[in-house]
């Protein structure tokens, strides 16, 4: 997630169309990557309600995840997807 999400610049230092419709192009990976993780926490989630050992996992938000949201939602705001823009 870390790649993908470095791989999409913060302006000012993209303007160009190419750059916009390379961005456009990450939109299904960038889902893809939400949904496989959401997946992997449900199941934590249940191995954790059924009592099952789990490694110890500390979730935060910090400058690295916000850096993330930014860079997500820059592409679906690009794309049209508002709903998804707000929801990060």
């Amino acid at each position: 997630m870390t790649t993908l999400a470095l791989s999409i610049r913060r302006p000012p230092y993209d303007g160009t169309e190419v750059e916009s419709h390379a961005r456009r192009e990450l939109l299904p990976h960038i889902r893809h990557v939400r949904e496989c993780q959401a997946v992997t926490r449900k199941r934590l989630d249940e191995d954790v309600a059924r009592g099952r050992p789990v490694w110890p996992v500390k979730e935060s938000y910090g400058r690295l995840q916000a850096g993330k949201e930014v860079r997500f939602s820059r592409v679906y705001a690009e794309s049209g997807q508002f709903s998804d823009t707000r929801e990060l």
